[in-house]
């Protein structure tokens, strides 16, 4: 019996990421404009690789220093 398929799609701002785990145990990601209704097709996708979630999180670091470099310059 094959597993069903697990999909999971988070905006943010203006894209919209999407992950699906295969009943096979594929795993790929695409990464889509925002409004998937309109434009279905990723501007690109792939297959989640070992060190993807660590790199992730460093480009989330490093928005959060930029987050907290515009609430700085907000109240000046």
């Amino acid at each position: 019996m094959t597993r069903p398929q697990i999909k999971h799609r988070q905006a943010v701002a203006h894209m919209t990421f999407e992950t699906i785990v295969r009943g096979s145990g594929e795993t790929t990601f695409a990464l889509y404009v925002a409004d998937m209704a309109t434009n279905p097709r990723p501007l690109f996708s792939g297959h989640v690789t070992r060190g993807m979630g660590s790199d992730l999180r460093r480009l989330a670091s490093h928005f959060d220093d930029l987050e907290r470099n515009l609430k700085t310059k907000e109240t000046v």
